[in-house]
């Protein structure tokens, strides 16, 4: 049970592992991808630093 989640956290629950992993990447993106588009950088994770590129359209 989850009972504090600060505002920059996402949550994913559901009936199976698979489920679940796919939940949170459907919300991870619906997070990260806005972002990404509008100049944000991606966040610097356990000192980490992941490089983005552009989408071809």
């Amino acid at each position: 049970m989850v009972k504090y989640l600060p505002p920059e956290a996402v949550y994913a629950s559901a009936n199976s592992l698979d489920i679940c992993r796919q939940e949170l990447q459907e919300v991870l993106e619906g997070w990260i991808v806005p972002g990404l588009r509008i100049g944000h950088p991606l966040p610097v994770i356990d000192g980490k630093h992941i490089a983005a590129e552009s989408e071809t359209r």
